[in-house]
Formats: C-alpha cells, sequence, structure tokens
C-alpha cells in the first residue's frame, strides 16, 4: 500500500428516505446544505452528488414543481462556492404519476406512484427526454449529471443501445440549457442495466452477463467529453453487487475513468438513524480499493443521515486521502474526531461506542453529560442543525441505549416485573424513535414499527430478555403494551396491537 491515497474524495447525500430533521436530507434548508458543504471541505471531501429525487415531479412540470427544483441550482452554486465540485443524479427512465401532485412536493413519497418509461419505444423515449429536458432546464448549473442503471430504474431485457441513445438526449440537451460550462455525463453502474428484480428477486439476476455488454458498448460508442464512470460496490462479498462491478470495470480497461462509489461502510442502508461505529467496515472496503488510489479518479462514500454517522464520515475521509488512517485503532480516531469538533472526548467517544456497549459502559449520567457539552470548533458549526441538536440527538441515543440496558439487565422474578421491565424497555425504544420518526420510504404509512426504531443492537437485549426470561404474553400483558405503545407512539390501538405481536413473532 503505497502512503497516497485518492486525488478526490465525494460524499452522495441521498435524499429519498422519510424521518425528521436534521437526519434526513429532504428535510435541510439551503442554509443546512451550504453548512455541510462546508463541513465536506473541511475535511477533505471535494466532490459531493446530491439525489433531487426529480422523480417525483411528474410529466407535464407543473410550475411548482418547477420551482422546487429550481431551488437547486441555489444548492449547486452554494457547494460550488465551498470549492466542491457538484454532482445530481436521476434515475434513467423513471418519473411517477400525475395523481402524486395531490401531494405537496415536499412531502411526496416516490415508489407507490413510480411510473417506468421503456426506452425502446418511441413515444415513451420521447415523452421522458421531453420531460427531461423541462427538468434539466431547471437544474442547470452542475458539474456532473448522474444516471443510475437501476434500483430503481431500468426494466428487464434492457438493451445497452436504449440507456446510451438516452444519454446521447440527454448531452443534446445540455448544450442547449446548461449554465456556461459543458458538464460531465456519467454513468453510474450499479445493479445492471436491464436486470429483471421481479422475476429473478433483488441482487439475482448474474451482474456479469449484464455489465460486460454494458461496458462493452461504451467502449465502442465512446460517450461525447467530457464523461466519466461511477462504479459501485456493496459493504462487503455476497452482498448485494458485492465488488463485481469494479472487477468489470477493471477487465474492462476503465478504472482510469471511474470514480469509485464504495456503497454502505459510512452508513449501512437501509437502517433507521442510530450512531454506529463503522470503522471495521472503511477500513476493509477502503483498504481493499486503495489498489486503484494512484489510477481511479477519485472515491465516494453515501449516507441517509449524515449527521448521525457524522464520525463515519470524517473517518472515511481521512483514509481516503491518507491510507495511515487505516492502521489506526478505533479509540485513537475516535479522540482525533473529538479534537476535531471541538469537544470533550471523555464525554464524546462512550457515546460514540453506546451501540454496542454495555451497562457498565453507558453511566447513569453520560446522556445529560452530552447536553451539558459543547462542541466548539468551526467544524462543528458546520453540522446541520447545530451543534447543540448534533449532541441532543446523540444524548437522546445514549438515553434509549441504557434504557433497554437497564430494563433488562436481569431477569423478571414475577410477572408484574416483567411487565413494568418489558415497558421500560419498550418506552426507550419509542423514545428515540419519536425522535427521528424513520419510517423507511414513506409508502406503508407514519406509524412505528420494530424495524423502524433502532440498529438491530437495541432490538436484540430485547429479544433475549424476553426469550431467556421466558415473559408469558398473556392477554393482560399485551392489552398493557398495546396501551404504552399506541399512547407513546401516537397510533391507533388497532395498529398498536400488530406491534405487540411483532414483537413477540420477532423474538420466536
Amino acid at each position: 500500500m503505497g502512503a497516497k491515497g485518492f486525488d478526490h474524495a465525494g460524499f452522495y447525500l441521498h435524499a429519498s428516505w422519510v424521518f425528521n430533521y436534521p437526519l434526513a436530507v429532504r428535510t435541510w434548508a439551503p442554509a443546512d446544505y451550504d453548512a455541510m458543504f462546508r463541513l465536506l471541505g473541511g475535511i477533505g471531501i471535494d466532490r459531493v452528488m446530491i439525489w433531487p429525487m426529480s422523480e417525483i415531479t411528474p410529466p407535464p412540470l407543473a410550475e411548482s414543481d418547477a420551482e422546487y427544483l429550481r431551488g437547486f441550482r441555489g444548492i449547486v452554486a452554494a457547494a460550488q462556492q465551498r470549492g466542491l465540485e457538484c454532482w445530481l443524479t436521476f434515475c434513467p427512465n423513471l418519473s411517477t404519476r400525475g395523481e402524486i401532485r395531490a401531494t405537496p412536493v415536499k412531502e411526496r413519497v416516490f415508489y407507490p406512484f413510480m411510473r417506468t418509461f421503456r426506452l425502446d419505444d418511441e413515444r415513451q423515449f420521447g415523452e421522458y427526454t421531453s420531460h427531461m429536458r423541462n427538468l434539466l432546464a431547471c437544474m442547470n448549473n452542475a458539474d456532473g449529471y448522474v444516471f443510475i442503471d437501476g434500483d430503481p430504474g431500468g426494466y428487464p431485457g434492457a438493451d445497452p443501445r436504449d440507456y446510451f441513445r438516452m444519454l446521447g438526449a440527454v448531452r443534446g440537451i445540455l448544450d442547449e440549457v446548461a449554465a456556461e460550462k459543458r458538464p460531465k455525463l456519467i454513468p453510474w453502474i450499479w445493479c445492471g442495466w436491464g436486470a429483471d428484480w421481479e422475476g429473478e428477486g433483488a441482487w439475482k439476476p448474474d451482474l456479469r452477463r449484464l455489465v460486460r455488454p454494458f461496458l462493452e458498448y461504451l467502449k465502442q460508442n465512446v460517450p461525447e467529453e467530457p464523461w466519466e464512470l461511477l462504479p459501485g460496490r456493496s459493504i462487503r462479498d455476497g452482498w448485494g453487487n458485492g465488488r463485481i462491478n469494479f472487477e468489470l470495470v477493471e477487465e474492462a480497461g476503465l478504472v482510469a475513468r471511474s470514480t469509485l462509489m464504495t456503497y454502505e461502510i459510512i452508513e449501512f442502508e437501509p437502517t433507521p438513524p442510530a450512531f454506529v461505529i463503522q470503522f471495521d467496515d472503511i477500513r476493509r472496503v477502503v483498504g481493499e480499493e486503495m489498489r486503484y488510489a494512484g489510477t481511479a479518479k477519485g472515491i465516494f462514500g453515501n449516507a441517509q443521515q449524515p449527521v448521525s454517522a457524522l464520525h463515519n464520515l470524517i473517518y472515511f475521509a481521512r483514509c481516503a486521502k491518507d491510507p495511515s488512517w487505516l492502521e489506526k485503532p478505533d479509540d485513537e480516531v475516535l479522540h482525533a474526531i473529538a479534537r476535531l469538533l471541538g469537544g470533550d472526548a471523555s464525554v464524546l467517544v462512550p457515546a460514540w461506542k453506546s451501540a454496542t456497549a454495555g451497562l457498565d459502559d453507558l453511566p447513569a449520567d453520560l446522556s445529560g453529560r452530552i447536553r451539558d457539552s459543547r462542541l466548539t470548533s468551526e467544524l462543528a458549526a458546520c453540522i446541520p442543525g447545530g451543534p447543540e441538536m448534533y449532541l441532543g440527538l446523540l444524548a437522546d441515543f445514549v438515553r434509549a441505549r441504557r434504557a433497554v440496558l437497564e430494563h433488562t439487565a436481569v431477569l423478571p422474578r414475577d410477572g408484574r416485573e416483567a411487565t413494568d421491565r418489558l415497558r421500560g424497555a419498550v418506552a426507550g425504544i419509542i423514545g428515540w424513535w419519536l425522535r427521528h420518526r424513520y419510517v423507511f420510504s414513506g409508502e406503508s404509512g407514519p406509524h412505528f414499527d420494530w424495524g423502524y426504531a433502532h440498529h438491530a443492537s437495541f432490538i436484540a437485549p430485547l429479544h433475549i430478555w424476553i426469550r431467556d426470561g421466558r415473559v408469558a404474553p398473556d392477554d393482560a400483558l399485551r392489552n398493557i403494551l398495546a396501551e404504552d405503545i399506541a399512547a407513546l407512539a401516537g397510533m391507533p390501538r388497532e395498529v398498536a396491537e400488530q406491534r405487540v405481536d411483532g414483537l413477540f413473532s420477532g423474538v420466536r
């Protein structure tokens, strides 16, 4: 491994999932984006990619939707003014049906209204590219325009010729509408153009069968300059796409054209907001891909909730530019991040480690100490929502974690104690959910569910305790829990009863 890292390091702001400010990027105001851009520059990130979710603005483009999209011009300009190269990303053949307009644009949920355009059909190709012209006219000042090959997007059996024909149409549109400079076009090689996820299942299609002809077509029909590639890999082999796309891009001799997207190593997707350390994933994946540092254009990471993943983001940025950081132990890294933020390491380090800590490592006063502490650096002032809100979120997370551990610390002596302890643990879990209100992509409604509540490390102690304590889910206990959940989470009683059933079936 050489001493030099990647020339460029980037970060993808994914704005799809639904939860509270400031955790969800889609809730940010322009000032929050600008703060994030200053933060990224301060840690050595020089590229940023944003999904504006233009897909939620269906054709024909309404003026109110166009006004919403034009707001991204200012966001892109802010990134550029802070020294970042700014890319916008799109699905290559998707929009939504017109009935989505009944919901205000910032509250729209994409997937239930998704509409697919087949690019091998002349009418649909024309309708899609005409709509894309209107979208790009609203967002015409980015440095790069990225089109993912699917997830979401594509359709079974889609031909590479149709993707690159679409890309050529986009180049022609941008030549007419782009502000000043000629931007890059960037195919995002991810799940294989033409994959059949409905018929074969997610990640079941043979990526080599799909990606190889895509890359061969590209090499034989080279796009107009400027262009590059964004091949993506998952967090580990045997999951998602593994690192197959990197292997295929190397096989095709296109590494020098590529920025490497290392997905999920900063924050696993999808996951409820949580302060979780993923340094081992960052070390392993960035270490594996450091072989390309002298050849590839750069490396990218991503997060849906960059505020709670801030410590992982900082570590990723350090490793990407300086491989010596890959060898630093967790505690050394955490203390360095605490200094960078101008915070008290004796408070921050145990708080950041709380997701996997035992009860003895979480003092009863830690949450209060976090809330009373300060982050004093200029970098900390750039956290979206501000440093005080960041500390408040961290304090609430620690409080919830301790509540679960405290109430599951011993097995119950009798039914009454079992009920009291179970209620206390459930209240802690729901308390953190009330702070973030994560509901994945939103189409299942706004109500609490166990899968939305916490990182798995929170739920596991409760499941183990219920199983080992042989807590009997009789009618009396079920009624008490249903009442608690309905009251705490603000949901109908019948939905709360389903959550009680879900808790005990999850244990089994």
